[in-house]
Parts: C-alpha cells; structure tokens; sequence
C-alpha cells in the first residue's frame, strides 16, 4: 500500500468518525425515557457499588417493580458505576453508551474487513460501508439514545469483542479466552450468544468456501472446538434463563405470538429500507388465525428470504449477502421467537438484526461495484450513490437524536405514526395538565381510554381532572379504577389515590394507600415525604419507624431527618390532641411570631377544612415574609375551596410572579380559572 492510499483510507475512516460525533453531539443531554423509569432513575439498587455481589444473585434489583426482572447483572453494574461517578445525570450514562458504541463499530468493521477480503482484493472500503451504514442506521440512533437499550448495545459489544478476538488473537482462539466477553455479553442480553454460530457460519462460509451444504462436513471436522464452546453457550443461556424472573410475558398464547413473528420480522426488513417509520413506543395487534393475510404475508416473505440465504451462499461473490441475511433472522429469533413478550413488535429489537442487514447492503453494493467498475462513469456514479445513501441515513439518525430530546417531541413523533397509541395520548394529556389546559387535556386522555382501557394511569389522571373540578364523585371512581387494574404502575395509583385521600380528610385510608405505594417502590420519595407529613400532623407514633424505614433505604433524606428529630425533641406534638397541640402552637407562634411558623399552622387548619384561618395564617407570614410564593399558594388553594375565584387568581398570580415555575400554584391558579370560566 503506497502513502497516498494510506491517507485516503485514514481520512475515510477520519471522516466516517467525524459524521458519527455530528450524529449524537447533541444526545448527551437526553433524559429517561420508557423503562429507563424502572431499570434506571427509580432502581436503588444501582446507587451503590457494593451491591454488585447482589445483582448476580437476585435478578429482582434489575428493576423497581416486580413484573418483568431478566437476569441481567452486569447491566446493572455499567448503571451503577455510571451512578457513582455521576449520580441520576443522565449524560455520563449516555457516555458511556457511546464510548462502547464506538468499540463496536470499530469491532464491526474488523469483523467485516474480514469477510471482504475473502470477496475482493481489498475489503477496507466495503466493510467501511457496512459500518457506516450499521452506525448511521436511524434504528440504531434509537438504541443508542434509549439508556435502557445499553442491554442490546452492549450484548453487540462484548460479542463482536469476542469474534474479533477468535479472528485477530491466536491465544484468545487457542486457549478458548474468546469466551469470556460471550458470556458478560449473554449476562447484558441473552442474544449476545447467537454471535458464536454466526462466527462458525463465517468460518464455514469463508474460510472453508462452502455454502450451506458444508456446513454438516465442517461441524463434524471442527466438533473439538465446537464443544467447549457449546458447553459455555448453553451454560450461560440455561443461567439467565432459570435465574430471570419473567412474571409480566403478557397474556397471549404462544401460538399467536409465533403466528404473528413471520409478519413481524418482515416488518423489521422493511424498516431497514424505510425509517422513518420507526416507533420505539410501537404496538402491534397479534395475529389471531392463520387465515390472516399477514400471516401468509409473513410466512411467504420467511419462504423468500430462506431461498436467497440459500442460493446466495452457493456463490463467493454473494456470500456476505447470504451472512447478512441469515445474521438479521438468527439475532430475532431470541426475542421473537422464544419469548411471548407483551407487545409483538417492539423496533429497537433490530440493533444486532441491522448490523447483518448492514452486512448484507454492502455486499449488494460490492458485488453490483465489482461489475461496473470497469466503466469509470458507473463507477463514480455507485461511490456518490453510496455517498448519498450514507448522508440521508445520517440526516435520518441525526432527526431521530431531535425525537429523543424532550417528552413533547416524543409524543409527537409516535402519535403522528399512531395516532391510536394509548400511552403517547395521555402522555399528552399530562403536558396539556402541566399548562393548565385541563379540558383538553381530558378530552386526550379520554380518547386513551378508548385505545387501553385497561391502562391503570388513565384513570389516575381523569382522578386528578375530576379533583380539580371539585368533582369528588367521578375523581374516586377513577382513583379506585386505578388501583383495582393493579398495573405495572399501580404504586403510582397507589400515590395519588392516597393523596386525594389524604385531601379529602380520609386518613387511614390515605395511610393504607401510601403505605402500599412505598412497598411496591421502596424508592418512591413522594410517597414516603407525604406519608410521613400525614403521621406528623395526625399526631402518629408510627411516623419515626416510617422515617427510619425511609433512612435506611435513603440515607440522609432531609425531610426524614428534619421529621425524625422533630420527633426525638417535640413530646409534646404526640401526647396532646391534634386540636390542643395546634392551639398551643398558635399561641407559641403568636409570642415569637416566624413566617415559616404561620405558614406550618396554616397547612394544619387546611387539613382541618378552616379555610378562613388558612388565609389568616398566611396573611400573617407575608407581612414577615412579604415575598413568600409558599404564603400565596396556600391562600390561593383556600380561596379555590372557597370558590372565591377571583381572590384565589390574585392570590395565584403573586405566587408565580415570586416562583414561577411553582407547579402547585400552576395548578391552582388554572383551576381557579377554569372555575371562574364556568361562571361566566
């Protein structure tokens, strides 16, 4: 290789790692998305490095809740050294994602220089191709922004990390050590075991030069290496299999997932070539009778594809194609057909499937180059036509990181491809609630009813609607209807039902709430702050177990501390009656009188229905603390139970002017708004 060939190639490579750092420049900063919820920003488990023994033996720290727990241990470690250098920051996660994003890449390329070469004279530009294409994948920008899916990457990295090793490192080869980052792989995701038999189809194919007729021939002359091999596959399948805890595989027979895989999977080869239909929030219904045309849709398109795998492995010119091809169904089969999931097509499944179809397009384009470049001009014309292609997968990729950004352009994206996605409208619904605009937000969330009627957080929104139109009868049912569907989120409903309770004066049945909501989720900070509020002001004994429950699960949590001390130094709050208590308090407050104090006793007559007080209380702090937004909110949610509404949006209005991005005074100015609307 002379010098000026050596620099094109280091400025293609130059190049092609410049395009990918434009790509995801700006993804650094996306936030939790989906189940990054459980696996990640609510997991407690991940906040300590000395939980790392734990999560090889209880697969239940994969996640908050108990549904759906594989056995995943050292996912759980990248997220818990991500943790500890960076706390719940989510760019040290997506960091770290992208440093082993590039080590696969790189691997990638490694491996399909490999198969290149065995086709052309010199395969650095082909398998270069593949990368890109792979790397630059709309698809893949999905994975890579999507946290949680660190389980698909990584399981891609440590596998191809383990390939490469067997190709390019005799001792790794010799000694079996190309097994090891197999087996971290599968404990990422079990998948990453399908890279072995594609390394021995690469062997079969390439080295030995045969199709898949050879394939029986080779496994009889290579059964030495082959069994170690298997021994460790099998062991590490057989160990994720028995120790994951798979509660939540939805309710669908087997037979109708598999019926609906053939369709599935066509589906999958079709967004290769077409993007921008991606939906990371898809749903799919399954197919109920063979008699479906998908169904046979399907099953012929699994026909085809068998046939050009086949014939294509026959030649050396199009064996990449047939690898490719047969890599993109091998990598499904886990998921797709193995496991009944709760959803039939989920796209961020087709990250390893893509590299082999990645595989398979640039052998395509080689084998069609190596009979056109004779002619300089058809040449020319294939190097910009890939050139082209290359530039809109990376536009593709580059909108999909926009996509990935924030929670509005996300609902838009997946609405405007399902417009009947259940979960995207009330997450609409939520953003119209957080601007106040509560009847267009009922009217979205209602339309969800209709799509997933049987989705517990509808009915926890329509509560908090109808509560805030004072609209106690229709606010419970949907509460209730909430809990009772005990759904993936039913310590969220757990939550809220229990502060509506607490509101509306139902103590001990707001206690039973909260207390179920922090058993479900041990780390679900709202629910023990408040909890702990109501033991507090209902003069309860049990709230310093609650608060030492709450440290030792959340070391140092301030509101735990500030109460359990409370607790040690105040005797009084606990033996006296709540009425007495908060009289002597008021009189203790009269003779030193502190802003914080009247504002304290103000939340005690408000619990108490005293709205009048309320206002009193809080009229007095703001003339110690004529700046408190805290003063004026409380006012304003008195004013609104007194549906006074043009008092409670004057009080409303100063709260936001001092904070404004005050989240209860938001919502109780719109509902004063809303009210005074009504009037008119």
């Amino acid at each position: 290789m002379n010098i000026s060939e050596r620099l094109i190639k280091r400025c293609s490579v130059g190049a092609a790692f410049f395009i990918l750092i434009l790509i995801y420049i700006h993804h650094f900063h996306n936030s939790f998305f989906y189940d990054d919820i459980y696996c990640i920003q609510q997991n407690l488990a991940i906040r300590s490095l000395k939980n790392i023994t734990s999560f090889f033996k209880d697969a239940h720290k994969f996640a908050s809740i108990d549904a759906y727990q594989p056995y995943r241990p050292f996912f759980l470690i990248s997220y818990a050294i991500d943790y500890s250098l960076g706390g719940l920051k989510p760019t040290v996660m997506h960091l770290h994602t992208f440093i082993g994003f590039i080590l696969l890449c790189s691997f990638f390329f490694l491996f399909a220089k490999k198969i290149f070469d065995h086709v052309v004279t010199d395969g650095f530009y082909s398998a270069l191709l593949a990368t890109c294409i792979f790397a630059y994948h709309p698809a893949t920008a999905d994975v890579i922004n999507y946290l949680y899916a660190r389980t698909d990457s990584f399981a891609a990295l440590y596998g191809m990390m383990s390939v490469v090793l067997y190709l390019y490192v005799p001792l790794a080869k010799k000694y079996y050590l190309y097994l090891i980052p197999i087996v971290i792989g599968c404990l990422f995701k079990v998948n990453a075991a399908m890279f072995i038999p594609m390394l021995w189809m690469y062997k079969v194919f390439f080295e030995d030069g045969q199709g898949f007729n050879g394939i029986i021939p080779w496994v009889k002359k290579n059964i030495k290496e082959i069994v170690p091999a298997m021994v460790v596959l099998l062991f590490s399948i057989l160990l994720v299999m028995f120790k994951s805890v798979m509660s939540a595989t939805g309710d669908t027979s087997r037979l109708k997932s598999l019926m609906t895989q053939a369709h599935v999977m066509m589906n999958y080869f079709m967004l290769f070539f077409l993007p921008e239909n991606l939906n990371p929030n898809g749903w799919r219904n399954y197919i109920e009778s063979p008699m479906d045309y998908h169904f046979i849709t399907g099953m012929l398109f699994l026909v085809v594809s068998a046939v050009v795998i086949y014939i294509t492995s026959l030649r050396k010119s199009t064996k990449p194609i047939s690898l490719g091809l047969l890599w993109f169904f091998a990598f499904l089969v886990p998921t797709s057909i193995f496991l009944t999931i709760l959803v039939p097509q989920v796209d961020y499944y087709v990250f390893i499937p893509f590299m082999g179809m990645s595989l398979a397009a640039a052998g395509v384009i080689t084998f069609v180059f190596e009979r056109l470049k004779q002619n300089s001009i058809s040449k020319y014309a294939m190097v910009f036509t890939c050139l082209i292609i290359l530039a809109s997968l990376a536009y593709g990729a580059r909108l999909r990181v926009g996509v990935w950004s924030s929670n509005e352009a996300m609902v838009e994206d997946v609405l405007k491809k399902d417009p009947t996605n259940g979960r995207m409208l009330m997450n609409y619904g939520t953003e119209l609630m957080g601007q106040g605009k509560m009847q267009e937000a009922e009217m979205q969330i209602e339309k969800a009813k209709q799509y997933w009627p049987d989705y517990d957080l509808i009915y926890v929104n329509l509560g908090i609607i109808r509560n805030t139109y004072n609209d106690t009868v229709n606010a419970e049912a949907n509460f209730r209807k909430a809990v009772s569907l005990n759904g993936w989120d039913h310590y969220t409903s757990c939550f809220f039902y229990g502060r509506y309770l607490y509101q509306r004066h139902k103590i001990n049945e707001a206690i039973d709430q909260l207390s179920e909501a922090v058993k479900e989720y041990p780390s679900y900070t709202e629910a023990w702050h408040l909890l702990i509020q109501v033991y507090w002001q209902t003069h309860n004994q049990a709230i310093a177990p609650t608060c030492r429950q709450m440290l030792a699960i959340m070391p140092g949590d301030s509101l735990a501390t500030k109460y359990l001390n409370a607790y040690s130094a105040d005797s009084l709050h606990f033996s006296l009656p709540a009425a007495r208590y908060d009289s002597l308090m008021e009189k203790q407050t009269e003779a030193h009188p502190t802003a914080d104090g009247y504002i304290n006793l103000s939340i005690s007559y408000f619990n108490k229905g005293d709205f009048r007080k309320v206002i009193e209380l809080c009229n007095k702090a703001l003339k110690l603390q004529p700046n408190s937004a805290t003063a004026y909110n409380n006012i304003c949610a008195a004013y609104n139970n007194l549906q006074e509404w043009d008092n409670a949006i004057e009080a409303g209005q100063k709260a936001l002017q001092l904070q404004p991005n005050m989240e209860l005074a938001k919502n109780n100015l719109s509902f004063a708004l809303s009210q005074k609307a009504k009037k008119k």
